[in-house]
């Protein structure tokens, strides 16, 4: 699996960063998962134009729920794709921190994902705006092994159990 945390500054910075990325597992012939706002689904959707119909868009509201609903989402669609025969699923997903105690609960799912999905052909990248906080963006560290900033890397404040 590789987790990673994309830091993005705006709408149009996300989608732009996002198209290579599904390209990239399209042409590998892996299924795509995308959980994000309607402004960015939409955007996303434009942008991918014809290959978008390989993708499936689930409204952020149907997985992000709460975690448990989140982690079944998940673990439902990677069993459908591997059941047709996809070796490579993508999951690209948007959790909102709103600063409320609900936070907490987010970036444990965050951490547990490291552990429940370890063995999986899993990519998942995880959408959260640079304009957070520095108490959750260093969470969201904590929590991603690797952070994508304009450019990936490892994340040298990655805790393995959160």
């Amino acid at each position: 699996m590789l987790h990673s945390a994309l830091l993005y500054s705006s709408c149009d910075d996300a989608v732009r960063r996002l198209l290579p990325l599904i390209d990239d597992t399209l042409e590998r012939d892996g299924g795509v998962l995308v959980c994000l706002d309607r402004a960015k689904t939409a955007r996303l959707a434009a942008g991918l134009g014809q290959r978008g119909e390989r993708v499936t868009f689930l409204p952020l509201e149907a997985r992000f729920s709460r975690p448990a609903r989140a982690v079944q989402a998940l673990a439902q669609y990677i069993e459908r794709q591997h059941a047709a025969g996809v070796q490579h699923v993508h999951s690209i997903g948007e959790i909102t921190l709103s600063g409320a105690e609900a936070d907490v609960d987010w970036l444990h799912y965050e951490a547990a994902v490291n552990d429940i999905f370890a063995d999986q052909p899993l990519q998942a990248t995880c959408l959260y705006p640079r304009s957070l906080d520095e108490a959750a963006l260093a969470s969201i560290a904590r929590t991603h092994p690797h952070l994508d900033d304009d450019g990936m890397c490892a994340s040298h404040s990655y805790e393995d159990a959160f």
